[in-house]
């Protein structure tokens, strides 16, 4: 899935880039500040519209399934999101002031993790993932232990968590490096 977010329209691409479905504009959905976009564990999609601070969730099909309305009224804080996760029947949002927010799959808040300035992550071993300047955190999703990896000797541009392994996209963005985690306690 591709999203544009300045046109708030999505493409779905197959294994070899060729469009499958597209372009879909979000707007035609009544959604009308879509800023963030991520598929969920059944093939659907989830989309946080700014404008009215409300999730919602399609189908494979982009037929609506539900909606989280008033997101700031139900966590009771401002809410700033700037990534969001689906991932095995639940939606990650991360505000870097906030936390980690965590919704089920109907859309009802599940928990909130009180860890912030994180602004991007993944999930591996049940527990979220994270680049905190050179140094990888992972914060235990049960217990919230917190252990730590160093690869401030490392010169990449960006990193993804998959697998059980992180991969590390190389400076000049031409090649990656694959890493097996190996997280201490700080």
């Amino acid at each position: 899935m591709v999203f544009y977010k300045n046109f708030g329209q999505l493409i779905f691409l197959d294994n070899t880039l060729s469009i499958t479905k597209g372009p879909i504009s979000l707007f035609d959905y009544n959604i009308i500040n879509p800023v963030l976009v991520c598929a969920t564990s059944d093939k659907g999609l989830w989309v946080y519209d700014r404008q009215n601070f409300t999730i919602f969730k399609f189908d494979d099909n982009l037929k609506l399934i539900s909606t989280i309305p008033n997101i700031p009224i139900l966590i009771d804080s401002e809410f700033e999101p700037v990534f969001m996760l689906g991932l095995n029947s639940f939606l990650y949002l991360t505000d870097p002031k906030e936390g980690v927010f965590v919704f089920d799959q109907y859309g009802s808040l599940y928990k909130k993790i009180h860890f912030k300035d994180i602004n991007s992550f993944d999930i591996m071993d049940n527990a979220i993932v994270y680049n905190d300047k050179g140094i990888f955190k992972k914060i235990d999703l049960l217990t919230y232990a917190e252990q730590v990896m160093n690869v401030t000797d490392k010169v990449f541009l960006s990193q993804t968590f998959k697998d059980n392994y992180i991969y590390l996209l190389n400076a000049d963005g031409t090649s990656y490096t694959k890493m097996k985690p190996a997280f201490s306690k700080e």
